[in-house]
């Protein structure tokens, strides 16, 4: 039987293709003022077309992940768990959980704009933990301050959406929702001679 060997991609978001060493790219801070920042209702429809433009909904609205229509309010996130654990046989892996992301007391409600920027540029959140990869924030380094900062505007410009979300499941833990997994799969039917290469 080949041995397969499966590992996490950064998920189908990943549209962007390189990634920015250090900050946040271009000039200004992407949270007080950016250079060529836009300015209200412009920066909120930049930042809804880059949303959309990345995919954040397939993740973040329920119903996406199980190939379905949007079952949950837009941008609410999702009760579908994402496994970032490999696993060949029905342990239990880790899950997590793609947030909320209206700013309501269960999604981004006490973030800041400043926060938001900082969570996609850099990964870290306001409890001061790094996100998983699954959240492509390495890509999004890419994005340029004011694009950050007109996705921050346009997230807070969302109607709340009371809607509290699971918790980080640790690999072992019971699992009490669906989840799917994501990755590629690798298969070596053979041993490799390397002398015969």
């Amino acid at each position: 039987m080949p041995a397969v060997r499966r590992s996490l991609l950064l998920l189908p978001l990943l549209l962007l293709t390189a990634c920015a060493a250090g900050t946040p790219g271009g000039s200004g801070d992407a949270a007080t003022g950016p250079a060529g920042a836009l300015d209200g209702a412009d920066s909120v429809a930049r930042g809804a077309y880059l949303v959309n433009l990345l995919g954040c909904a397939r993740c973040h609205t329920e119903g996406y992940l199980l190939g379905q229509n949007a079952t949950g309010p837009h941008l609410a996130g999702s009760r579908v768990g994402i496994a970032y654990t490999d696993g060949d046989d029905d342990t239990h892996p880790g899950l997590v959980f793609a947030p909320n992301l209206t700013p309501d007391a269960t999604g981004l409600g006490g973030w800041s704009r400043r926060d938001i920027v900082r969570a996609l540029a850099t990964g870290v959140g306001t409890d001061g933990h790094q996100r998983l990869p699954v959240m492509p924030w390495p890509n999004y380094m890419a994005l340029s301050d004011p694009d950050l900062g007109a996705i921050a505007d346009y997230l807070r410009s969302l109607p709340p959406v009371h809607r509290p979300i699971p918790a980080i499941t640790a690999p072992s833990e019971t699992i009490e929702h669906p989840y799917v997994r994501f990755g590629i799969f690798v298969f070596t039917p053979f041993e490799t001679d390397e002398e015969s290469l």
